[in-house]
């Protein structure tokens, strides 16, 4: 990952229309999708999306062709969709097919309508292809992602391997939890060994061991949200959600013998989700057996991410998403982002032996710490806290969002500490609570020495001397030095067990 970039750098539509739009449709096995992006946003965060199911691959198995009924909803649906993508202005748009219409005897009979329909032609992509894809995609969002990306659509499941973000085997099984329906085992121990079998024709799955697994796709996703659900998680976002093996397989076999009186009593999914739940469950614990890999880790980016992120080009994926969202918050609601920036080096400093992790989040909170300043002073802390939580960060893991949730607080110590405030402080260590309250009570001290304005922090640097934490300050600035600096001094040297000085320079 490169350094923050410069404020005119890193806008995500620097030099582009405001129009510069990208849309994907994406037609699934079990739905079909339309999302638009901005197209040079770093952070895909999505500007329309909407998802209608209509299980064009319910009958693959048995039929060898697209369910009838599937079909036409489908075209009903890219009608609409033809009609808001051009509402949207999108500049690009990219449309694929993936497990079902590329099995199905009339597979490209459907895609000649449906392009018809569109108006945009249909890539139907091969299983390496999809693969590929959303493995790029799980790089978008977890850029350090190393192990294996396992995408499970209604068809179809690809494992892909990834090593440091770069893309490796790719392979495509008929494991999707609709084809598995309708294959109709007769028991559960027989689809199993199905599976099994299945899986066993990969020789580097086992290369997973020790590793990563990352899982793509709505019903692995909603099996980890009902995981999450049922232990008391402080975070409710799926992204980066982390599992360790033992508990994911356990638990996984636990909903994989659920009957449909069971199902029906799951809320939260959609019911059409649900059916396909247990099956999709049995796919996850098996591939976590037989690769025996370390962690399962959600992530929310996939086949649409990969498409648009390998549109941009190699440079899109060299710039660090937390960054670009920091900053681009920054831009839009801090008085001075200069002053944010001017942060980052002024609190160095008082952390000289932090690790490059630490260093990003760091630089992150600087950039993130004037966007509570329009708010009631009584609700500041808990409108910065509760904004960072919630944003759509990728690049941040659980523990990176809670850091940066727990500065944002400590920026404003007058803050209530809400409950769910004490539950995400009780989630990180004390290594790292501690950090967020200095960190927080620094860039508390600095805003109010700068008058949230750039350019005084540079000519009054802030150190760590010996057992001192000192701020020098220009004897003709020494009108900057009254209660309030000092008590805002002291707070950060308590925080740093150590005393406190002003040196006149």
């Amino acid at each position: 990952m490169n350094n923050p970039l410069s404020r005119n750098e890193f806008l995500a539509d620097a030099g582009l229309p405001s129009v510069d739009r990208i849309a994907v449709v994406d037609i699934g096995s079990n739905s079909v999708r339309l999302v638009v992006y901005n197209r040079a946003a770093r952070a895909l965060i999505p500007l329309f999306n909407e998802k209608i199911f209509c299980g064009i691959g319910r009958k693959i198995a048995s039929t060898g062709r697209l369910d009838v009924d599937g079909v036409q909803k489908a075209i009903e649906a890219l009608s609409r969709f033809r009609e808001l993508i051009a509402s949207t202005r999108a500049v690009q748009v990219e449309a694929v097919a993936t497990a079902a219409v590329r099995d199905a005897q009339n597979g490209r009979e459907f895609v000649a309508h449906a392009e018809d329909v569109l108006k945009v032609p249909i890539r139907i992509l091969s299983g390496e292809e999809e693969g590929r894809l959303s493995a790029s995609g799980v790089r978008a969002g977890i850029p350090e992602a190393s192990g294996i990306v396992g995408d499970l659509g209604g068809g179809s499941l690809e494992l892909v391997k990834i090593m440091r973000g770069e893309v490796g085997d790719a392979v495509t099984l008929p494991l999707g939890p609709l084809r598995l329906m309708d294959q109709d085992f007769p028991t559960l121990k027989a689809t199993r060994a199905y599976v099994d079998d299945t899986l066993g024709k990969v020789g580097w799955l086992k290369s997973a061991r020790g590793q990563d697994f990352y899982m793509v796709g709505g019903s692995w996703r909603n099996l980890a949200r009902l995981h999450l659900d049922r232990r008391e998680y402080p975070l409710t976002i799926l992204h980066q959600y982390e599992i360790e093996s033992d508990e994911a397989a356990e638990f996984c076999r636990s909903v994989s013998k659920l009957g449909k009186k069971s199902l029906e009593g799951i809320a939260g999914i959609a019911k059409k989700r649900l059916e396909g739940l247990p099956l999709a469950a049995l796919v996850l614990e098996r591939v976590i057996e037989l690769s025996a890999c370390r962690n399962v880790i959600v992530s929310a980016y996939g086949l649409r991410e990969g498409i648009v992120a390998e549109a941009q080009g190699s440079a899109f994926l060299s710039i660090d998403p937390v960054f670009a969202v920091a900053q681009d918050l920054c831009v839009q609601m801090a008085r001075d982002p200069a002053l944010c920036a001017e942060l980052v080096d002024w609190t160095a400093p008082l952390f000289k032996w932090e690790t490059p992790e630490q260093r990003r989040l760091r630089i992150a909170a600087c950039w993130l710490s004037d966007i509570a300043w329009r708010k009631h002073p009584e609700y500041r802390s808990e409108v910065g806290f509760n904004h960072v939580l919630s944003e759509q960060f990728s690049g941040l893991n659980h523990f990176g969002r809670a850091f940066l949730a727990l500065t944002l607080h400590e920026r404003y110590p007058e803050g209530r500490e809400t409950a769910e405030f004490i539950a995400v402080r009780k989630f990180l260590p004390e290594e790292a609570r501690d950090r967020a309250r200095i960190l927080g009570l620094a860039l508390r001290l600095g805003i109010a020495l700068a008058g949230a304005c750039a350019g005084t922090l540079p000519q009054c640097p802030l150190s760590i001397d010996g057992d001192k934490v000192r701020l020098q300050v220009p004897k003709h600035m020494r009108a900057l030095t009254g209660e309030t600096i000092g008590k805002r001094l002291e707070a950060v040297a308590d925080a740093l067990e150590r005393s406190h000085r002003i040196s006149l320079i």
